[in-house]
C-alpha cells in the first residue's frame, strides 16, 4: 500500500498504526507480501488509519486543520436517516462545508442520465501524498455511498485531478471502472438512477460496516462481487496477457451463467456486454498510447479490432481526437 510506504518516509511511527489496526508482523513484510494474506477487514482497518494519518499530514503542509479519525464515523452517522442517495449526497456536500474545508469541498451534479459526485480537494501542495489521500478519499466515498444503498453503484468513470505523471502511485494498476487523470476535476460518474435508490442501513449496520471501495475489494477473490464487476475484470485481464476478448458465450460459461441470465444481470446493472468491452478496449488503449511505443496498428491488433481504422473510428469516439493526437499532448485538447 503507497499510504504505508510514503509514513515510513516521515517520522510517524508505522509500527503505532499497525498496532491500532491490529495487523499482526512488521511493515516490511507487510509490504513485501503480506497484504496478500491479510483478511479484509483488517485490510481495510489498517488502510483507514494509515490514510487517516497520511491525510492529516498533507493537511499540515497545506497549513489546514487535521483530519479527525472520527470524521467519517459521524457523517455515515448522519446519512444513515437520509431517505435516498441522493438526499445523502446532498448532506454529504453540507457536512464537508461544515469541517472548514479540511476535506475540501463536496458536490453533485447530473446531466440527462448521468450523475457525478465532484470533489475539490483544495490541495496547494500537489505531490503523492496529496495524490494518495485524495485517491483513497474518493474511493472510500464510492464504498460509503454503495453500503448506504446496499447496490455497488457501478461507475462509469473515475476521474481525479492530477497529471498523469501521478498515475505509478496509484496503488492497483487493474480497477473495475476507467480512470482518468489530468481532468480538472475529481469525480465519480455513475447512472443517475441510483440517486432514487433507498438508504438501507440502519444504527445496527452501522456497528458492523466493514469499508468498502474499488481500491481495497481488489485485493479478494472477485467471485463475491457483482456480476458486471467480474466480467469487466475477465475481460480486461484477457486484453493486458494479450488473449482475445471471450465472446458472450465464453463469459458467461466463466461466470457459472448461461447468457440470457448474464445479459439480465448487466442491464440491471446498468450496462452491457458491448459497453464493457468497450470499456475495456479504451482503458487499455489510453495505457498503450502513454506508455508503450507501439504503433497503431499494433495497439488496434492488440485490442481486437479488425483493422486500424476501426480502431481509428472507435478512439474519435471515445476521445474526440485521434490515437496520434492524444499520444502527442497526453489527451490534453
Amino acid at each position: 500500500m503507497r499510504a504505508i510506504t510514503l509514513l515510513k518516509q516521515t517520522e510517524v511511527s508505522v509500527r503505532d498504526i499497525f498496532s491500532r489496526a491490529q495487523v499482526p508482523g512488521s511493515p516490511d513484510a507487510f509490504l513485501s507480501d503480506g497484504f496478500r494474506s491479510l483478511e479484509s477487514e483488517r485490510l481495510h482497518q489498517l488502510s483507514a488509519h494509515a490514510t487517516t494519518v497520511l491525510a492529516s499530514l498533507a493537511n499540515s503542509q497545506d497549513g489546514r486543520p487535521p483530519i479527525r479519525g472520527d470524521d467519517w464515523g459521524m457523517l455515515l452517522y448522519c446519512l444513515i436517516s437520509s431517505r435516498t442517495l441522493r438526499e445523502a449526497i446532498v448532506r454529504c456536500s453540507r457536512f464537508y462545508g461544515m469541517l472548514d474545508e479540511r476535506w475540501g469541498r463536496l458536490s453533485l451534479h447530473v446531466h440527462a442520465a448521468t450523475a457525478e459526485i465532484r470533489v475539490e480537494s483544495l490541495r496547494v501542495r500537489r505531490n503523492v501524498v496529496a495524490f494518495v489521500v485524495d485517491s483513497t478519499g474518493i474511493a472510500v466515498l464510492h464504498g460509503m455511498f454503495s453500503w448506504l444503498i446496499g447496490h455497488t453503484i457501478p461507475l462509469s468513470m473515475i476521474l481525479l485531478d492530477y497529471d498523469e505523471g501521478m498515475r505509478p502511485n496509484f496503488d492497483f494498476l487493474l480497477l473495475p471502472y476507467p480512470l482518468t487523470l489530468g481532468t480538472g476535476a475529481a469525480a465519480l460518474r455513475f447512472p443517475a438512477e441510483y440517486l432514487d435508490y433507498p438508504v438501507v442501513r440502519t444504527l445496527e449496520d452501522y456497528e458492523q460496516r466493514v469499508g468498502q471501495s474499488f481500491l481495497f475489494d481488489l485485493h479478494e477473490d472477485y467471485a463475491g462481487a457483482s456480476v458486471a464487476d467480474q466480467a469487466r475484470r475477465l475481460m480486461y485481464a484477457a486484453l493486458r496477457e494479450h488473449r482475445a476478448l471471450p465472446m458472450l458465450e465464453e463469459l458467461s460459461e466463466q461466470l457459472n451463467s448461461t447468457i440470457p441470465t448474464l445479459r439480465r444481470n448487466l442491464a440491471r446493472a446498468g450496462t452491457s456486454y458491448n459497453h464493457i468491452k468497450d470499456s475495456c478496449r479504451r482503458e487499455l488503449a489510453l495505457d498503450l498510447l502513454r506508455r508503450s511505443t507501439l504503433s497503431v496498428k499494433e495497439i488496434s491488433m492488440r485490442l481486437g479490432f479488425c483493422d486500424s481504422d476501426a480502431f481509428r473510428r472507435a478512439f474519435r469516439e471515445w476521445m474526440n481526437m485521434s490515437p496520434l493526437k492524444y499520444r502527442k499532448t497526453g489527451g490534453m485538447r
